[in-house]
Protein backbone atom coordinates (compact mmCIF):
# COMPACT_ATOMS: atom_id res chain seq x y z
CA UNK A 1 0.00 0.00 0.00
CA UNK A 2 2.75 2.27 0.60
CA UNK A 3 4.32 1.55 -2.49
CA UNK A 4 1.08 2.76 -4.41
CA UNK A 5 0.58 5.65 -2.36
CA UNK A 6 4.13 6.63 -2.74
CA UNK A 7 3.54 6.08 -6.83
CA UNK A 8 0.51 8.15 -6.58
CA UNK A 9 2.44 11.10 -5.06
CA UNK A 10 5.23 10.85 -7.13
CA UNK A 11 2.75 10.82 -10.18
CA UNK A 12 1.19 14.21 -9.07
CA UNK A 13 4.20 15.68 -8.35
CA UNK A 14 5.88 14.96 -11.76
CA UNK A 15 2.59 16.58 -13.43
CA UNK A 16 2.43 19.42 -11.01
CA UNK A 17 5.97 19.84 -11.99
CA UNK A 18 5.18 19.67 -15.44
CA UNK A 19 2.03 21.92 -15.89
CA UNK A 20 4.34 24.90 -13.76
CA UNK A 21 7.05 24.43 -16.37
CA UNK A 22 4.46 24.49 -19.22
CA UNK A 23 2.54 27.84 -17.52
CA UNK A 24 5.85 29.32 -16.87
CA UNK A 25 7.28 28.82 -20.94
CA UNK A 26 3.64 29.97 -22.57
CA UNK A 27 3.58 33.06 -19.94
CA UNK A 28 7.18 33.43 -21.41
CA UNK A 29 6.62 32.92 -25.00
CA UNK A 30 3.44 35.12 -24.20
CA UNK A 31 5.44 37.99 -22.78
CA UNK A 32 7.70 37.36 -25.63
CA UNK A 33 5.64 37.86 -28.02
CA UNK A 34 3.86 41.33 -26.16
CA UNK A 35 7.54 42.84 -26.26
CA UNK A 36 8.25 41.76 -30.05
CA UNK A 37 4.33 43.68 -30.68
CA UNK A 38 5.87 46.46 -29.01
CA UNK A 39 9.18 46.80 -30.67
CA UNK A 40 7.57 46.98 -33.82
CA UNK A 41 5.25 49.31 -32.79
CA UNK A 42 7.84 51.43 -32.11
CA UNK A 43 9.62 51.04 -34.89
CA UNK A 44 6.58 51.83 -37.62
CA UNK A 45 6.11 55.17 -35.27
CA UNK A 46 9.23 55.89 -36.25
CA UNK A 47 8.62 57.10 -39.86
CA UNK A 48 6.50 60.53 -38.00
CA UNK A 49 9.93 61.44 -36.14
CA UNK A 50 11.02 63.79 -38.57
CA UNK A 51 7.62 65.14 -39.21
CA UNK A 52 8.82 69.05 -40.88
CA UNK A 53 6.73 70.34 -38.36
CA UNK A 54 6.72 74.45 -38.16
CA UNK A 55 4.14 75.71 -36.31
CA UNK A 56 2.69 74.96 -32.96
CA UNK A 57 -0.26 72.89 -34.59
CA UNK A 58 -0.62 71.37 -37.94
CA UNK A 59 -3.78 70.56 -39.66
CA UNK A 60 -5.64 67.55 -41.39
CA UNK A 61 -7.45 67.74 -43.85
CA UNK A 62 -8.97 66.62 -47.00
CA UNK A 63 -9.97 67.88 -50.81
CA UNK A 64 -12.92 69.87 -51.95
CA UNK A 65 -16.15 68.60 -52.31
CA UNK A 66 -15.72 66.68 -49.44
CA UNK A 67 -16.89 62.79 -49.17
CA UNK A 68 -16.86 60.76 -46.19
CA UNK A 69 -13.47 58.93 -46.71
CA UNK A 70 -12.55 62.78 -46.77
CA UNK A 71 -13.91 63.71 -43.63
CA UNK A 72 -13.90 61.17 -41.29
CA UNK A 73 -10.09 60.10 -42.59
CA UNK A 74 -9.17 63.90 -41.22
CA UNK A 75 -10.75 63.72 -38.23
CA UNK A 76 -9.43 59.96 -37.24
CA UNK A 77 -5.83 61.09 -38.48
CA UNK A 78 -6.04 64.02 -36.23
CA UNK A 79 -7.53 61.95 -33.29
CA UNK A 80 -4.51 59.21 -33.92
CA UNK A 81 -1.79 62.03 -34.24
CA UNK A 82 -3.30 63.43 -30.96
CA UNK A 83 -3.18 60.12 -29.26
CA UNK A 84 0.69 59.87 -30.44
CA UNK A 85 1.33 62.91 -28.53
CA UNK A 86 1.59 65.76 -31.94
CA UNK A 87 -0.66 68.82 -31.64
CA UNK A 88 -2.85 68.30 -34.39
CA UNK A 89 -6.64 69.28 -35.32
CA UNK A 90 -8.75 68.17 -38.17
CA UNK A 91 -10.17 70.55 -40.71
CA UNK A 92 -12.26 70.67 -43.83
CA UNK A 93 -11.91 72.50 -47.68
CA UNK A 94 -15.17 72.91 -47.74
CA UNK A 95 -18.62 72.20 -46.11
CA UNK A 96 -19.23 68.23 -45.30
CA UNK A 97 -21.35 66.76 -47.60
CA UNK A 98 -25.05 64.99 -46.47
CA UNK A 99 -23.75 61.73 -45.75
CA UNK A 100 -20.27 62.69 -43.65
CA UNK A 101 -22.94 64.88 -41.14
CA UNK A 102 -24.79 61.94 -40.50
CA UNK A 103 -22.41 59.38 -39.73
CA UNK A 104 -20.87 62.24 -37.43
CA UNK A 105 -24.33 62.46 -36.37
CA UNK A 106 -24.68 59.22 -35.44
CA UNK A 107 -21.59 58.65 -33.90
CA UNK A 108 -21.88 61.74 -32.03
CA UNK A 109 -18.87 63.45 -33.07
CA UNK A 110 -19.01 67.41 -34.36
CA UNK A 111 -18.05 68.54 -37.65
CA UNK A 112 -14.87 69.95 -38.11
CA UNK A 113 -14.51 73.61 -39.27
CA UNK A 114 -13.55 74.98 -42.55
CA UNK A 115 -9.71 76.02 -43.00
CA UNK A 116 -10.86 79.55 -44.63
CA UNK A 117 -6.96 79.16 -45.82
CA UNK A 118 -4.27 76.88 -45.30
CA UNK A 119 -1.54 79.82 -46.25
CA UNK A 120 1.81 79.18 -43.88
CA UNK A 121 -0.31 76.10 -42.14
CA UNK A 122 1.57 72.71 -41.39
CA UNK A 123 -0.74 71.02 -43.27
CA UNK A 124 -1.21 66.83 -43.63
CA UNK A 125 -3.04 66.12 -46.41
CA UNK A 126 -5.59 63.17 -46.80
CA UNK A 127 -7.31 61.44 -49.61
CA UNK A 128 -5.73 63.82 -52.14
CA UNK A 129 -2.63 64.97 -53.33
CA UNK A 130 -3.83 67.41 -56.34
CA UNK A 131 -3.24 71.23 -55.77
CA UNK A 132 -6.64 71.76 -57.59
CA UNK A 133 -8.91 69.26 -54.95
CA UNK A 134 -7.21 71.10 -52.48
CA UNK A 135 -8.00 73.97 -49.64
CA UNK A 136 -7.66 77.45 -50.91
CA UNK A 137 -4.01 78.91 -50.01
CA UNK A 138 -2.16 75.56 -50.19
CA UNK A 139 0.49 75.87 -52.60
CA UNK A 140 1.86 78.47 -49.86
CA UNK A 141 1.28 76.12 -47.38
CA UNK A 142 3.64 73.85 -45.49
CA UNK A 143 2.70 70.23 -45.95
CA UNK A 144 4.18 67.90 -44.14
CA UNK A 145 2.28 64.64 -45.22
CA UNK A 146 0.27 62.81 -47.20
CA UNK A 147 -1.77 59.99 -46.52
CA UNK A 148 -3.96 58.67 -49.95
CA UNK A 149 -5.46 56.07 -51.94
CA UNK A 150 -5.06 57.33 -54.86
CA UNK A 151 -2.38 58.35 -57.65
CA UNK A 152 0.16 60.19 -57.04
CA UNK A 153 -0.92 64.15 -57.79
CA UNK A 154 0.35 67.56 -58.43
CA UNK A 155 1.47 68.25 -54.67
CA UNK A 156 4.89 68.88 -54.21
CA UNK A 157 7.53 69.69 -51.16
CA UNK A 158 11.02 70.87 -50.53
CA UNK A 159 11.08 69.63 -47.03
CA UNK A 160 11.25 65.80 -45.79
CA UNK A 161 7.45 64.61 -46.09
CA UNK A 162 5.98 61.67 -44.85
CA UNK A 163 3.74 59.66 -47.65
CA UNK A 164 1.73 57.06 -47.32
CA UNK A 165 0.18 55.91 -50.35
CA UNK A 166 -1.62 52.51 -50.69
CA UNK A 167 -3.79 50.93 -53.60
CA UNK A 168 -6.68 50.17 -51.16
CA UNK A 169 -10.63 50.85 -50.96
CA UNK A 170 -10.02 53.79 -48.85
CA UNK A 171 -8.28 56.53 -46.98
CA UNK A 172 -10.06 54.97 -43.69
CA UNK A 173 -8.83 52.04 -44.27
CA UNK A 174 -4.79 52.80 -44.28
CA UNK A 175 -5.80 54.72 -41.25
CA UNK A 176 -6.91 51.79 -39.54
CA UNK A 177 -3.32 49.82 -40.14
CA UNK A 178 -1.98 52.92 -39.06
CA UNK A 179 -3.53 52.44 -36.02
CA UNK A 180 -2.45 49.07 -35.89
CA UNK A 181 0.66 49.34 -36.76
CA UNK A 182 1.49 52.09 -34.18
CA UNK A 183 -0.22 50.38 -31.31
CA UNK A 184 -3.12 52.96 -30.77
CA UNK A 185 -6.47 51.17 -29.93
CA UNK A 186 -9.37 52.11 -31.27
CA UNK A 187 -12.50 53.14 -29.50
CA UNK A 188 -16.00 52.53 -30.27
CA UNK A 189 -16.42 55.77 -31.51
CA UNK A 190 -13.53 56.24 -33.86
CA UNK A 191 -14.25 52.84 -34.89
CA UNK A 192 -18.03 53.75 -35.91
CA UNK A 193 -16.35 56.88 -38.25
CA UNK A 194 -13.96 54.64 -39.83
CA UNK A 195 -16.45 52.00 -40.37
CA UNK A 196 -19.02 54.57 -42.46
CA UNK A 197 -16.19 56.15 -44.32
CA UNK A 198 -15.25 52.27 -45.78
CA UNK A 199 -18.46 51.21 -46.37
CA UNK A 200 -19.34 54.61 -48.09
CA UNK A 201 -16.00 55.13 -50.33
CA UNK A 202 -16.23 50.91 -51.25
CA UNK A 203 -19.67 51.22 -51.83
CA UNK A 204 -20.49 48.39 -48.79
CA UNK A 205 -17.09 46.50 -50.14
CA UNK A 206 -18.56 46.30 -53.70
CA UNK A 207 -16.49 48.88 -55.45
CA UNK A 208 -13.86 47.78 -58.33
CA UNK A 209 -11.06 49.22 -55.73
CA UNK A 210 -12.21 47.21 -53.08
CA UNK A 211 -9.24 44.71 -51.13
CA UNK A 212 -9.22 42.22 -49.10
CA UNK A 213 -7.67 44.44 -46.41
CA UNK A 214 -10.84 46.96 -46.59
CA UNK A 215 -12.95 43.35 -45.59
CA UNK A 216 -10.94 42.82 -42.73
CA UNK A 217 -11.18 46.58 -41.29
CA UNK A 218 -15.16 46.41 -41.82
CA UNK A 219 -15.14 43.00 -40.02
CA UNK A 220 -12.83 44.27 -37.11
CA UNK A 221 -14.36 48.19 -36.96
CA UNK A 222 -17.84 46.32 -37.00
CA UNK A 223 -17.55 44.28 -33.67
CA UNK A 224 -15.33 47.22 -31.75
CA UNK A 225 -18.10 49.45 -32.96
CA UNK A 226 -20.93 47.14 -32.10
CA UNK A 227 -23.12 47.66 -35.33
CA UNK A 228 -23.73 44.03 -36.53
CA UNK A 229 -26.20 44.94 -39.82
CA UNK A 230 -23.33 47.31 -42.17
CA UNK A 231 -25.17 46.61 -45.00
CA UNK A 232 -27.96 48.55 -42.88
CA UNK A 233 -25.84 51.12 -41.77
CA UNK A 234 -24.78 51.89 -45.76
CA UNK A 235 -28.32 51.79 -46.97
CA UNK A 236 -29.37 54.66 -43.97
CA UNK A 237 -26.26 56.78 -45.13
CA UNK A 238 -26.72 56.17 -48.73
CA UNK A 239 -30.03 57.12 -48.16
CA UNK A 240 -29.46 60.40 -46.72
CA UNK A 241 -26.99 61.15 -49.05
CA UNK A 242 -29.19 60.59 -51.83
CA UNK A 243 -31.98 62.83 -49.88
CA UNK A 244 -29.97 66.08 -51.39
CA UNK A 245 -31.90 68.07 -48.35
CA UNK A 246 -31.57 71.75 -48.53
CA UNK A 247 -28.96 71.48 -51.62
CA UNK A 248 -29.03 73.72 -54.78
CA UNK A 249 -29.41 72.11 -58.05
CA UNK A 250 -25.82 73.46 -58.42
CA UNK A 251 -24.49 71.44 -55.19
CA UNK A 252 -25.94 68.50 -56.18
CA UNK A 253 -23.99 68.36 -59.80
CA UNK A 254 -20.73 69.78 -58.17
CA UNK A 255 -21.30 66.95 -55.23
CA UNK A 256 -18.13 64.68 -54.77
CA UNK A 257 -16.72 66.99 -57.90
CA UNK A 258 -12.76 66.56 -58.45
CA UNK A 259 -10.59 69.02 -60.38
CA UNK A 260 -7.41 67.59 -62.44
CA UNK A 261 -4.59 69.53 -63.99
CA UNK A 262 -2.87 68.70 -67.46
Amino acid sequence: MKKIITAVIALILAVTAGFIGYSSGYNKGKGSEQKQQEILHQLNRGELEHLDIKNDKFYVIGHKSPDADTVISAIVCARLMNALGYNAEAALSEEADLESKYILEQAGVEVPPVLEDASGEDILLVDHSEYTQAAEGMKDAHIIGVIDHHGIGSVTTGNVVYYNARPIGATATILWLNYMNYGVEIDQQTAHLLLGAILSDTANLTSTYTTNTDKSAVLALSKIAGIEDTTGFYKAMYAEKLSYKGMSDLDILLADYKSYES
